[in-house]
């Protein structure tokens, strides 16, 4: 009875230290591999000449982007690298592991001749921009921007998360949607293309002097209430659709 008793004692101190090494396992992959996040610090620019162009290339952080500061800034993680090439600012993420972070970009009030932006995993926040060209290729997360002004030409490339546009002002639209859903709220003033991918377009003109070329794909396109597919409307401005899986509400 003894040796009995003493090997269910031994079966349940056995399946108890399982327990304990599984539950300690799991705790140690979580802390390990879920991201940690990092202190921003203030990097320092100082340009030899005036900047009128800028590039970032992040890959896991959030981007928020502020505008009418006094002086163009950058307050990142130390992994971040900022620096001037020539008439440029540069703002790329470096590959790191485990830890994650937010790039706190403050820009001027001035219209830039150039801004693009090379989204990764983070979410991305834009309160107010003003550029000549803007070029924006989408990655996971979402992105949202208000008060967006581009003066030339604007070319978006969606991708995986959703994009919301709001009140913004394009001469030129370029628009490749991916498998997220995109919303743009626009006033559209010169010749400009939609291609859909797998998601959705809903596109809020803010005039409706349009004219549209419309090839409308497996899924649907909605013009002020009408399903289109060829010539719709006699206003000066083309746009051209090319429909995907997903569906284009234009309104």
């Amino acid at each position: 009875m003894t040796n009995k008793n003493t090997v269910r004692f031994l079966a349940y101190a056995l399946a108890a230290f399982i327990i304990i090494c599984m539950c300690t396992t799991i705790f140690s992959v979580f802390y390990y591999i879920e991201p940690r996040y990092e202190n921003n610090i203030f990097l320092e620019i100082s340009p030899t000449e005036h900047v009128s162009k800028l590039e970032i290339d992040i890959e896991k952080d959030q981007l928020i982007i502020k505008s009418e500061c006094d002086k163009f800034s950058v307050n990142a993680p130390k992994y971040v690298k900022a620096y001037t090439d020539n008439d440029k600012y540069v703002i790329k993420e470096k590959k790191h592991y485990l830890r994650r972070g937010i790039i706190e970009v403050c820009l001027t009030p001035e219209v830039y001749d150039s801004i693009s932006i090379n989204a990764g995993v983070g979410k991305i926040d834009v309160n107010s921009m003003s550029t000549k060209k803007f070029v924006l290729k989408a990655g996971v997360g979402d992105i949202n921007i208000k008060n967006l002004f581009v003066a030339d030409s604007f070319k978006l490339n969606g991708g995986v998360g959703d994009i919301k546009i709001s009140d913004a002002t394009v001469d030129k639209l370029n628009l490749e949607a991916g498998v997220g859903n995109v919303s743009i709220s626009a006033n559209v003033r010169s010749d400009s293309s939609i291609k859909l991918g797998i998601g959705n377009v809903n596109l809020d003109l803010l005039n409706d002097d349009y004219r549209f070329d419309v090839d409308k794909g497996i899924g649907s396109v909605s013009i002020f209430g009408t399903n289109v597919n060829g010539l719709y409307g006699n206003g000066n401005t083309l746009i051209k659709v090319n429909g995907g899986i997903g569906n284009i509400d234009i309104h």
